[in-house]
């Protein structure tokens, strides 16, 4: 009996150990967003990937690369990632951006866009 237990707590406390290391933290409220360290990666890893919005392969000269490619689209790119209607969902073909990526991409265009 004390095997079962020991073993029970034993994979309920891994368990509980990889789902809150999986979670990510929410967007702290206070700390300006970094467009270098932070949304260019959000847009390296999903969006400016070989044929979608690279230079190279865009479709609709939709570049999606360096700070002034993205910040004059960020309200309809904010849309798209929310899946909102009326815009076609991104990244197309591919499950919708994690939310905390959505908020910090949201908390970086209401402090006002940064090329930080």
């Amino acid at each position: 009996m004390k095997k079962i237990l020991f073993f029970l707590l034993a994979t309920f406390s891994v368990a509980m150990i990889t789902l809150t290391s999986c979670k990510k933290d929410p967007v702290d409220e206070t700390v300006d967003v970094s467009f270098k360290t932070e949304i260019l990666p959000i847009f390296a890893k999903n969006c400016s990937t070989s044929g979608c919005h690279d230079t190279e392969t865009a479709k609709k000269d939709i570049i999606l690369e360096k700070h002034d490619q993205i910040a004059p689209k960020a309200a309809n790119l904010i849309k798209t990632m929310r899946h909102e209607d009326g815009v076609s969902p991104m990244p197309k073909n591919a499950d919708k951006l994690a939310d905390n990526d959505i908020e910090l991409f949201s908390k970086w265009i209401e402090q006002g866009k940064k090329d930080n």
